[in-house]
């Protein structure tokens, strides 16, 4: 855990140190980070609810958090479907590289905010609980499912304020969990296990809303 926060601050450390060439003295500035709210429409299509938050800076580096949860459970059939995850990416926005104020198209950073293709990289903290009348499958501690991963993807706006993101992100999940068996009103541990996964761990059709993209006059 330690290795792996220790290279998602390098990654941001050197990104936002490279994209400072890009800055102009007479670009106007910002009254504060361009913020989306996002929803991500296959989570819901899981029955898991979301939502999340995106800042982007000057520099077309974006920070974004979401938050799935669901609690969905028949105790007296023992069906459980629940869970929640936080998962943390930073990612750039490939054509978002600052324009002049002076240049002939007066709307170039309107247009460029969330927009194009992007690439990023993301941590995921999981907890779970499944069982379907039988075997059930639970981790109640996010530190022990973690994935980290890749993205890309592109971001389409809809109008002046909405857009539609499709991200599709691939990286490793390793996962300590325990597996038990309900008896009456007990649930009886019937082993400890441990997976790991590499392959597509993020998958994103989202719909996000643009709250505050506005520069001084």
């Amino acid at each position: 855990m330690r290795y792996i926060l220790i290279f998602i601050f390098t990654i941001i450390t050197f990104s936002v140190s490279a994209q400072r060439k890009y800055i102009y003295d007479d670009y106007p500035e910002k009254k504060s980070f361009p913020i989306q709210l996002r929803t991500n429409g296959l989570y819901w299509c899981t029955l898991f609810p979301n939502i999340g938050i995106e800042a982007q800076t000057n520099y077309g580096l974006a920070f974004q958090l979401d938050y799935i949860g669901a609690w969905w459970n028949k105790n007296r059939t023992h069906h459980y479907y629940s869970g929640y995850a936080f998962q943390f990416e930073t990612r750039y926005y490939i054509n978002n590289i600052l324009t002049k104020s002076g240049d002939n198209d007066n709307n170039a950073e309107n247009k460029a905010l969330f927009m194009g293709f992007h690439a990023g990289i993301y941590l995921q903290m999981i907890s779970f609980d499944f069982e379907f009348g039988g075997k059930g499958y639970m981790c109640n501690d996010l530190s022990k499912t973690i994935g980290v991963g890749v993205s890309g993807g592109y971001c389409m706006p809809l109008n002046e304020n909405f857009s539609l993101d499709f991200t599709l992100g691939i990286g490793w999940v390793t996962s300590d969990y325990k597996e038990y068996i309900p008896h009456g009103e007990y649930y009886v541990k019937t082993d400890d296990r441990k997976k790991n996964f590499f392959g597509p761990t993020k998958a994103e059709v989202s719909l996000a809303w643009n709250i505050n993209n506005k520069t001084k006059e």
